[in-house]
């Protein structure tokens, strides 16, 4: 089986010497280049990230007694507990 691929390999080289010009198409790849590879858990970062800044500008509202969407944190902090919007989605998810 290696001796076809290499034979292979050969002809395809044999095929685009006769050719008088190379261009971008018929030079050949190299598959052994590696492409640069996302980081791991980017988005997992990101999103810890944004979580970590809104848990902050939380606690600067409440701390400062601002208000969010005309809501005072106490508010927030009781419909979070309350966790209607929660029981809402399961009961739509199990219709």
């Amino acid at each position: 089986m290696d001796d076809d691929v290499i034979r292979r390999k050969q002809y395809v080289r044999q095929i685009r010497a006769s050719f008088d010009e190379e261009d971008d198409e018929t030079k050949e790849i190299d598959f052994d280049e590696k492409e640069p590879e996302v980081p791991p858990f980017l988005f997992a970062k990101l999103r810890f990230f944004c979580a970590l800044l809104l848990f902050c500008g939380f606690l600067f509202c409440k701390y400062n007694s601002y208000e969010i969407f005309e809501k005072s944190s106490t508010e927030i902090i009781d419909m979070i507990r309350d966790n209607q919007y929660y029981t809402f989605l399961q009961n739509y998810v199990k219709l």
